[in-house]
C-alpha cells in the first residue's frame, strides 16, 4: 500500500470546525442558556389575567355592591334578548352605553368593552336597559 500524506491548512481547519459548531447549535444539538426546554414550564403562573371561572354577570334590576378591599373590573355590557340599549351606572352616574345591533330582536347583544372601565370597594353598580330585565354587565374582582 502506498502511503498517502494529508497536510491541513491552519485556516481551512479554523474554517471547517467554525461550521461545524454552527451546525450543531442551529440543530439543537447544544441548548442555549434560559431556553424553554431546559425550564419547567408548567411552573409559570399568570398572575395578571383573571380566572375565567371568576367572572361574574350584573343583571337589570339586581344592584351589586363591591366587596371592600375588591375593584370591580368590566369586560362586557349588553343584553339577552337583543334589546337596543344596555346602560352602566356606578352610584347612579351613567359610566357606559352599549346599543344593540343594526336589527335588535331575540338575539345576544353582549359587547366588550375596552379595558380601563373600574369600580372602587362599596360602590353600587346598577345596569339598566329598555326591555324584559334582560341588561348584564360582566366583569370579575381583583384587589384593590
Amino acid at each position: 500500500m502506498k502511503n498517502i500524506n494529508i497536510t491541513l491548512q491552519p485556516l481551512s481547519l479554523l474554517v471547517g470546525a467554525a461550521i461545524v459548531g454552527v451546525s450543531l447549535v442551529t440543530s439543537g444539538a447544544f441548548t442555549p442558556q434560559g431556553s424553554a426546554s431546559d425550564r419547567d414550564v408548567n411552573a409559570i403562573e399568570i398572575t395578571n389575567q383573571p380566572n375565567p371561572n371568576e367572572h361574574f354577570g350584573i343583571w337589570e334590576g339586581a344592584p351589586y355592591v363591591v366587596p371592600s378591599g375588591k375593584t370591580f373590573v368590566l369586560l362586557s355590557l349588553g343584553s339577552t334578548n337583543g334589546m337596543s340599549y344596555s346602560q352602566l351606572f356606578f352610584d347612579g352616574g351613567l359610566q357606559l352605553t352599549a346599543f344593540a345591533s343594526e336589527y335588535p330582536g331575540n338575539a345576544t347583544t353582549i359587547k366588550t368593552v375596552a379595558p380601563g372601565i373600574t369600580a372602587p370597594g362599596n360602590t353600587t353598580i346598577t345596569v339598566v336597559g329598555n326591555s324584559n330585565a334582560n341588561g348584564v354587565a360582566y366583569g370579575y374582582l381583583i384587589d384593590a
